[in-house]
C-alpha cells in the first residue's frame, strides 16, 4: 500500500480536527492578512508566508471537490486523465495538510505569548 493511501484512513480525524481548529481561529483570532476570510488559502500564507497554493494544478477546495467527483463519477474518464487528477489531488491535499500543520504551530506560538490583561486576554509583543 502506498503512503498516500494510508492517509485516506485518517481523513475523518483530520476533517474533524480542521473544523475544530477553524472554529478556534474564527472565534478568537483576527489578523489583517486574513482579508476577512478564514479559508486555509488566506490564513496559511498570512502565518506562514512561504506556504502558497500557487503552482498547483488544483488550487482550491472547489477545484479539488470537482476533480474528486470526476474521478469517482465519470465513467468515460480516460485512465491517464484519472491518474493525473489523482496525483493533482494528492499534491493539493499534501499542501492543505502542511498548511494546517503550520497554522497549528503558529497558534501554539501565539498562545505562549498570551497574557491576562484587564478586561480579557492580550498578546505580548516582544
Amino acid at each position: 500500500m502506498e503512503p498516500a493511501d494510508e492517509g485516506c484512513h485518517r481523513k475523518p480525524l483530520n476533517s474533524v480536527y480542521l473544523r475544530i481548529l477553524l472554529r478556534v481561529v474564527q472565534d478568537h483570532v483576527v489578523h489583517p492578512e486574513f482579508c476577512g476570510s478564514y479559508s486555509m488559502k488566506h490564513v496559511a500564507p498570512a502565518v506562514a508566508p512561504e506556504l502558497t497554493y500557487g503552482g498547483l494544478e488544483i488550487g482550491n477546495g472547489g477545484e479539488a471537490s470537482a476533480s474528486f467527483y470526476r474521478i469517482v463519477a465519470d465513467s468515460t474518464l480516460l485512465p491517464v486523465v484519472r491518474e493525473g487528477l489523482r496525483k493533482a489531488l494528492l499534491e493539493y491535499c499534501a499542501r492543505d495538510t502542511l498548511a494546517l500543520a503550520r497554522v497549528h504551530e503558529w497558534l501554539i506560538r501565539q498562545c505562549k505569548n498570551l497574557t491576562l490583561v484587564p478586561g480579557g486576554y492580550g498578546w505580548n509583543d516582544p
